[in-house]
């Protein structure tokens, strides 16, 4: 079936109906399409009020990323120089417990047999 014949038989319908049922039908035709036009022109307008929304929002939390502060300090408020540090002996910290069973354990062999020499 090709378009030529689809075409042809809903003529062939349209043909049959009399001219009232022809009237109301697009009445019909016409009132639907009104309406599904202001349902699209509604969506248009929350579809844009929802993208002006969004792109609010990106600002605002691209502001509030630029905002932070940084955890560097500024050169004028860095504190210590190399100078005040030169004369002063750097204190060695104090040196943590190795862990305990870490490393190599001490010999403590006992031995399984016992020898007696006598002396004559």
């Amino acid at each position: 079936m090709n378009l030529k014949d689809i075409f042809i038989t809903n003529f062939n319908t349209f043909f049959k109906w009399r001219k009232a049922k022809l009237v109301k039908a697009l009445i019909a035709l016409r009132d639907k399409y009104l309406q599904l036009q202001s349902s699209v022109n509604q969506l248009e307008k929350e579809n844009t009020q929802l993208k002006e929304q969004l792109e609010k929002d990106k600002i605002k939390a691209t502001n509030k990323e630029v905002n932070k502060p940084s955890s560097k300090q500024a050169e004028w408020e860095k504190g210590g120089s190399k100078k005040k540090d030169k004369g002063k002996k750097k204190r060695r910290g104090r040196k943590q417990k190795p862990r305990q069973g870490a490393g190599n354990r001490t010999k403590n062999i006992k031995p399984n047999q016992t020898a007696t020499a006598s002396v004559e």
